[in-house]
């Protein structure tokens, strides 16, 4: 089984395996911290968090 390590203080990183994991886009970067630190979180709170310049019928998309 894979290993995930999360590392917060400093400069954040998620580790797998011992190797660095890049993510491919900085929002879903913030996206996976933000769950790590907050467990769970509902679509609209993420929207204003993430995508707060998009109207509410495009954010009912995501």
């Amino acid at each position: 089984m894979d290993q995930i390590d999360v590392k917060l203080f400093g400069a954040p990183r998620v580790l797998c395996n011992g190797r660095n994991i890049v993510f491919p886009f900085k929002k879903a970067e913030a996206l996976f911290y933000y769950l790590v630190v907050n467990k769970q979180a509902t679509r609209d709170e993420l929207v204003s968090l993430l995508w707060d310049e998009i109207d509410e019928e495009t954010a009912k998309k995501i």
